[in-house]
């Protein structure tokens, strides 16, 4: 299975990218599932490829229940604009060693007008981050660097 996990400050992005990331990988004949836990602005799931699990609140004490339990091939996270990047890499790894048969990738999107305000979160989203994409981005870029 593999996991990906959008990660940054934006939040309109994010929904894109995780509806682009599903129609590409449905259209491969995946089975794909989003956990949408964005807060600024939920996702609309009759726009989505793949169904659509809404999260609110703090999804990083749930990421092992919803991971194994979910049948996708590939697993779309969507996470709150709020999640902290050192909390989200820790949970990330406590995931990966508790189920060895998952790929999990992390994508930071990063939106120099607003991430240079905070400086430190930045830092730490491309520091820890798989894959760094700066807005505005193309989804065949995004997929070119995940490598799964």
């Amino acid at each position: 299975m593999k996991v990906i996990a959008l990660t940054g400050l934006v939040a309109i992005e994010k929904i894109e990218l995780a509806h682009d990331l599903a129609d590409h990988f449905t259209a491969t004949g995946q089975r794909v599932t989003v956990f949408d836990n964005v807060a600024r602005l939920p996702m609309t799931a009759g726009d989505m490829p793949a169904p659509v699990n809404r999260v609110d609140g703090d999804i990083l004490p749930q990421l092992p229940d919803l991971v194994g339990d979910s049948d996708a091939d590939t697993v779309i996270i969507a996470l709150s604009e709020q999640t902290h990047p050192h909390d989200l890499f820790v949970a990330l790894d406590n995931l990966y060693l508790s189920h060895d048969d998952i790929e999990v990738r992390t994508i930071a999107l990063v939106d120099t007008r607003t991430c240079d305000c905070f400086p430190t979160v930045r830092e730490a989203l491309e520091t820890y981050a798989d894959v760094t994409v700066n807005l505005p981005f193309g989804v065949t870029e995004v997929i070119n660097h995940l490598d799964i």
